[in-house]
């Protein structure tokens, strides 16, 4: 083996960080839409149900710490068919994730530039992208250091004005919480009226 040259800590946790920051800049506001005023509740259920599966997937990554990810683990303990799946709907993943990414990030710059066409710029972004991974790991992870960062104050900016904001005036929650209305949520082609249930 040569030596390679190592990222550093800083770079690693920009490239691993974003994957887990950009989720949750983009999700709640899908979750929002469907779930209406529990949105909090749905996401703090999320958020309990990964940190009650930490050890398991820390257990998995120390026990075998090589690339890979799901596939190499169920290598490991399947067989190579069921693991091969495993992979292929992991690329399915990963590709459907970048694309709902990149729309929403559209979709949430079309609201300061409305002249801007989706499709046309979701492409153009996810090329911009593929670029950017084309050119090496050490590049792009410049990028996504500035990335992180962004990430972190947008969140850190947003956690702060609200926090700021609900205890200068709590109106606005407790009327939302009074009057609140749950979405019209659509599974399998079917409208359903919305609720808790639902939410």
């Amino acid at each position: 083996h040569s030596d390679h040259d190592k990222l550093g800590e800083w770079l690693t946790t920009a490239i691993c960080g974003n994957d887990i920051l950009s989720s949750c800049l983009y999700v709640s506001g899908v979750v929002t839409a469907e779930a209406g005023v529990l949105s909090p509740l749905c996401l703090a259920a999320v958020a309990g149900i990964l940190y009650l599966l930490r050890f398991v997937y820390g257990e998995a990554i120390t026990a075998l710490p090589m690339n890979g990810g799901s596939y190499n683990l169920l290598l490991n303990t399947a067989s190579k068919p069921v693991a091969s799946v495993a992979a292929c709907l992991a690329i399915i993943s990963y590709i459907a994730t970048a694309v709902v990414s990149g729309t929403s990030a559209v979709e949430y710059l079309k609201t300061v530039v409305p002249a801007l066409d989706v499709d046309t710029c979701t492409i153009g972004l996810l090329f911009a992208f593929a670029a950017l991974a084309y050119l090496g790991i050490s590049e792009s992870a410049a990028v996504a250091l500035a990335l992180f960062v962004a990430h972190v104050a947008t969140l850190a900016a947003l956690c702060a004005g609200a926090l700021a904001f609900l205890l200068m005036d709590g109106s606005v929650w407790r009327e939302n919480w009074q009057n609140r209305e749950y979405p019209d949520v659509i599974v399998a082609g079917q409208v359903l009226t919305g609720g808790v249930g639902t939410a």
